[in-house]
């Protein structure tokens, strides 16, 4: 998977829905986020899952039923592998403009929390021993 930008939030809200759904249809997409709380028209969610697909996150198939042609929408990428594509394109473009802010704040975050001390801890040892 080539490496993704953040979805904007409701781009991700209806990914996400994808996701929990498996394979579904706009107006299926448009009641679950009303459900959610997040009433739209038609023709927005449609534009949304246009733009998931022409991004490569969805697939879509026609489908006719009662003869009336529809797409089924499904996703293209498991939400991990998106997950991980973003945070992947996120640190390549922080490290590469602030390398050291960003390594000093996360490694502050991190000693916040003994589990996240204890990696790093060990992470640094195995990167020291595989330096040698």
């Amino acid at each position: 998977m080539k490496r993704q930008r953040a979805l904007a939030t409701l781009e991700y809200d209806v990914l996400k829905i994808i996701w929990r759904l498996g394979e579904t249809t706009v107006s299926t997409v448009r009641d679950e986020l009303e459900a959610e709380g997040k009433p739209l028209a038609l023709t927005t969610v449609s534009t949304v899952l246009d733009r998931l697909y022409r991004k490569g996150l969805v697939k879509r198939r026609l489908s006719e039923s009662r003869g009336n042609p529809k797409y089924l929408y499904s996703a293209k990428v498991s939400k991990e592998d998106y997950e991980r594509s973003v945070v992947s394109d996120l640190l390549d473009r922080l490290l590469d403009k602030m390398a050291e802010p960003t390594i000093s704040r996360l490694m502050e975050l991190m000693a916040e929390d003994e589990k996240d001390r204890e990696f790093l801890s060990k992470y640094l040892e195995k990167l020291k021993r595989y330096r040698k």
